[in-house]
């Protein structure tokens, strides 16, 4: 496969409500969507920045693409996730398949967790997810840290006493037989996202040993398939988020692979992507030992989009049957939150 055309738009898409997160309250999210064609087909892909930047800055990732080789990856990890997911697309729509069939998935229903920020203000959240409830959403997944955790956990429950409600760390505990984890077991948390830092092993595999009925799950920690197997290895994890978004296909598969003989789940975490980065997840999310997946609809954290979505149904969503990921995306929507373009 040669790809003659490589087209950039970074756009900025405003936040529904402000993202709190431990890097600072966001009210905005930039994105680059990357278009690759091979002169007759075309596909594409979205490198959505975090927050933190720890995996590549929109403007590292933007001079990375700009700079590129078509037939090559750029080593910032966003970035090359983004041309991996537009060549993909672009190769099932060639074949005339759609995206989770050309990776080998089966189109099914996939259960969606959506995702909200630290909570900073228990009622204003509550009030935003019952809109988010109520049309279909059944799983949630908050952040918390040492001392904003047990309170909305539990203000969370009260409310919404038949959801599925995971955490996320991203690492801020530092003792596995913190009495924060017991409570928060108490409240039916069904997953912990890293609760400890990336290289605290030992430690994650401790509070596994703890056998609470919450489940671990390793985020940061996974950064290759080798740091994947290492953690597998040392028991650290029930569940590997894939997040491939930074991963990228290959490394991601490959990830779902080497887990297979161990019996851990896998999770396609999400980054607060647009309709065209999510498409690819919901692709993923079809594949055999995904059990987990953060595949809700972008209308429940962007207040702009550029592509249409699958609609839930009772909490899961269903990928289209169309090649690639089944949709374009509007480029006039693209025109009003464009900050740049590279044709």
């Amino acid at each position: 496969m040669s790809i003659e055309f490589v087209s950039l738009y970074e756009i900025r898409v405003p936040f529904r409500d402000p993202l709190v997160t431990r890097d600072g309250t966001h009210a905005e999210r930039r994105s680059i969507l990357v278009r690759v064609s091979d002169g007759t087909h075309a596909g594409w892909g979205e490198a959505a920045a975090f927050p933190s930047g720890r995996f590549g800055t929109a403007d590292e990732a933007w001079e990375a693409l700009r700079s590129l080789d078509p037939n090559t990856l750029p080593a910032v990890p966003i970035a090359s996730a983004a041309v991996q997911a537009a060549r993909a697309d672009m190769e099932a729509r060639r074949a005339g398949v759609p995206l989770h069939r050309f990776l080998g998935g089966r189109r099914r229903a996939v259960a969606a967790r959506h995702t909200v920020g630290l909570v900073d203000d228990l009622r204003s959240v509550i009030r935003r997810l019952e809109g988010i409830v109520s049309g279909g959403v059944r799983r949630i997944k908050v952040k918390v840290t040492p001392g904003a955790d047990i309170e909305p956990v539990l203000g969370l429950r009260a409310a919404f006493p038949h959801l599925d409600i995971a955490v996320d760390a991203n690492g801020s505990y530092d003792d596995p037989f913190d009495i924060a984890f017991d409570a928060l077991d108490h409240l039916g948390v069904s997953v912990i996202d890293q609760p400890f830092p990336s290289d605290a092993l030992d430690a994650h595999a401790a509070l596994r040993r703890r056998g609470l009925t919450m489940q671990v799950c390793l985020d940061e920690s996974i950064a290759s398939v080798a740091s994947a197997v290492t953690a597998m290895a040392a028991h650290a994890a029930d569940i590997v988020s894939v997040k491939v978004g930074r991963m990228g296909f290959e490394a991601s598969r490959a990830i779902l692979a080497s887990g297979r003989a161990t019996g851990t789940g896998f999770k396609v975490g999400g980054t607060f992507d647009t309709a065209i980065g999510r498409r690819h997840l919901l692709a993923f999310a079809t594949l055999a030992g995904v059990t987990d997946a953060e595949v809700a609809p972008p209308s429940g954290y962007l207040a702009a989009d550029i592509a249409e979505y699958p609609a839930l149904d009772d909490g899961t969503i269903t990928p289209d049957d169309a090649p690639g990921i089944g949709v374009e995306p509007d480029m006039d929507r693209v025109g009003e939150l464009l900050v740049r373009k590279r044709d």
